[in-house]
């Protein structure tokens, strides 16, 4: 709605209201939905770096002979190195929807 006057008190008093519904809308509406996202692509770069690490550990531990089972461990290692690109590309492609997000961790996460 727009208001045309002169008095410079009535466009002071819109102007703060304006302030005022704004500062609501963001602190109630957009700040919450933002740390939303935050921490849901947090908790996926997280569960990325995790299945990284597992697989480079595994693919060690294959490649010493320690535990891995031969051929075996390698394999493994090599599924969860697919899985944790799989999950850093679903990632990326999702942005900040947390919508998004939350589906790869379901499909991809540890």
């Amino acid at each position: 709605m727009v208001i045309f006057t002169n008095s410079w008190k009535i466009w002071l008093a819109g102007a703060a209201f304006s302030l005022v519904l704004f500062a609501i809308i963001y602190f109630a509406v957009i700040q919450p939905a933002n740390d939303q996202a935050d921490e849901a692509i947090d908790r996926g770069f997280q569960q990325t770096d995790q299945a990284l690490e597992q697989a480079q550990q595994q693919i060690n531990e294959s490649q010493t002979g320690g535990g891995g089972g031969g051929a075996g461990g390698g394999e493994t290692a090599n599924q969860e190195i697919d899985e944790a690109q799989q999950l850093a590309q679903c990632l990326a492609e999702a942005g900040a929807d947390v919508d998004a997000v939350q589906e790869c961790q379901a499909d991809f996460g540890p």
